[in-house]
Protein backbone atom coordinates (compact mmCIF):
# COMPACT_ATOMS: atom_id res chain seq x y z
CA UNK A 1 0.00 0.00 0.00
CA UNK A 2 2.80 2.43 0.90
CA UNK A 3 4.54 1.59 -2.36
CA UNK A 4 1.36 2.34 -4.32
CA UNK A 5 0.88 5.70 -2.55
CA UNK A 6 4.49 6.60 -3.26
CA UNK A 7 4.08 5.79 -6.95
CA UNK A 8 0.88 7.84 -7.16
CA UNK A 9 2.49 10.78 -5.32
CA UNK A 10 5.57 10.63 -7.54
CA UNK A 11 3.47 10.51 -10.72
CA UNK A 12 1.36 13.47 -9.60
CA UNK A 13 4.44 15.49 -8.56
CA UNK A 14 6.20 14.76 -11.87
CA UNK A 15 3.18 15.94 -13.83
CA UNK A 16 2.89 19.13 -11.80
CA UNK A 17 6.60 19.89 -11.96
CA UNK A 18 7.24 19.39 -15.63
CA UNK A 19 3.97 19.90 -17.50
CA UNK A 20 3.37 23.56 -16.72
CA UNK A 21 6.16 25.40 -18.55
CA UNK A 22 7.80 25.08 -21.92
CA UNK A 23 10.31 27.17 -23.78
CA UNK A 24 11.61 27.36 -27.31
CA UNK A 25 14.09 29.28 -29.40
CA UNK A 26 13.76 29.71 -33.15
CA UNK A 27 16.29 30.40 -35.92
CA UNK A 28 15.90 34.15 -35.28
CA UNK A 29 16.96 33.63 -31.63
CA UNK A 30 13.49 34.51 -30.37
CA UNK A 31 12.98 32.79 -27.03
CA UNK A 32 9.39 32.14 -26.02
CA UNK A 33 8.23 30.88 -22.63
CA UNK A 34 4.77 29.38 -22.22
CA UNK A 35 3.32 28.56 -18.83
CA UNK A 36 -0.16 27.23 -18.13
CA UNK A 37 -0.35 29.38 -14.97
CA UNK A 38 1.15 32.46 -16.68
CA UNK A 39 4.02 32.46 -14.16
CA UNK A 40 7.75 32.70 -14.68
CA UNK A 41 9.30 29.33 -13.91
CA UNK A 42 12.45 28.88 -11.81
CA UNK A 43 14.30 27.93 -15.01
CA UNK A 44 13.70 26.99 -18.61
CA UNK A 45 15.69 24.86 -20.99
CA UNK A 46 15.49 24.51 -24.70
CA UNK A 47 17.11 22.51 -27.46
CA UNK A 48 19.72 24.26 -29.60
CA UNK A 49 20.10 21.65 -32.37
CA UNK A 50 19.03 24.27 -34.92
CA UNK A 51 21.75 26.63 -33.66
CA UNK A 52 25.03 24.77 -34.12
CA UNK A 53 27.74 26.25 -31.90
CA UNK A 54 31.32 25.52 -32.97
CA UNK A 55 32.48 24.63 -29.45
CA UNK A 56 31.53 24.63 -25.80
CA UNK A 57 33.70 27.73 -25.44
CA UNK A 58 31.63 29.65 -28.01
CA UNK A 59 28.40 28.50 -26.34
CA UNK A 60 29.76 29.65 -22.95
CA UNK A 61 30.69 33.03 -24.40
CA UNK A 62 27.22 33.41 -25.90
CA UNK A 63 25.53 32.50 -22.61
CA UNK A 64 27.76 34.84 -20.58
CA UNK A 65 26.98 37.70 -22.96
CA UNK A 66 23.24 37.30 -22.37
CA UNK A 67 23.28 36.56 -18.63
CA UNK A 68 21.84 39.43 -16.62
CA UNK A 69 20.99 40.08 -12.98
CA UNK A 70 17.52 38.58 -13.37
CA UNK A 71 18.47 35.62 -15.57
CA UNK A 72 21.56 33.50 -16.10
CA UNK A 73 22.15 31.37 -19.17
CA UNK A 74 24.19 28.17 -19.15
CA UNK A 75 24.80 25.99 -22.18
CA UNK A 76 25.68 22.35 -22.60
CA UNK A 77 26.89 21.52 -26.09
CA UNK A 78 26.90 17.75 -25.44
CA UNK A 79 23.20 17.91 -24.54
CA UNK A 80 22.43 20.55 -27.22
CA UNK A 81 20.74 22.64 -24.56
CA UNK A 82 20.64 26.10 -23.04
CA UNK A 83 19.20 26.49 -19.56
CA UNK A 84 18.07 29.87 -18.25
CA UNK A 85 17.72 30.34 -14.48
CA UNK A 86 15.56 33.24 -13.29
CA UNK A 87 16.14 35.34 -10.18
CA UNK A 88 12.56 35.51 -8.93
CA UNK A 89 13.33 38.17 -6.29
CA UNK A 90 14.64 40.65 -8.88
CA UNK A 91 11.83 39.87 -11.33
CA UNK A 92 9.25 40.43 -8.59
CA UNK A 93 10.92 43.66 -7.40
CA UNK A 94 10.83 45.01 -10.97
CA UNK A 95 7.26 43.74 -11.53
CA UNK A 96 8.36 41.74 -14.57
CA UNK A 97 5.70 39.23 -15.58
CA UNK A 98 5.79 36.47 -18.19
CA UNK A 99 4.58 38.72 -21.01
CA UNK A 100 7.25 41.33 -20.23
CA UNK A 101 9.93 38.64 -20.02
CA UNK A 102 8.92 37.23 -23.41
CA UNK A 103 9.08 40.75 -24.85
CA UNK A 104 12.53 41.18 -23.32
CA UNK A 105 13.75 38.03 -25.09
CA UNK A 106 12.26 39.20 -28.41
CA UNK A 107 14.12 42.50 -27.95
CA UNK A 108 17.38 40.60 -27.35
CA UNK A 109 16.99 38.40 -30.42
CA UNK A 110 18.64 40.77 -32.94
CA UNK A 111 21.63 41.23 -30.65
CA UNK A 112 21.81 37.46 -30.13
CA UNK A 113 21.96 36.97 -33.89
CA UNK A 114 24.86 39.42 -34.18
CA UNK A 115 26.82 37.90 -31.30
CA UNK A 116 26.24 34.36 -32.62
CA UNK A 117 27.44 35.31 -36.11
CA UNK A 118 30.65 36.77 -34.63
CA UNK A 119 31.59 33.78 -32.46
Amino acid sequence: MKKMLFILFFAAFSTLSFAQSSASINANFEITIEDSNNKIPEYISFNINSLPFASQESLDKFCQTFSMPYHEMHGNLALHEIRVHFNQAILNDKNIDLAALNEHFITLSKRMQIVYSNL
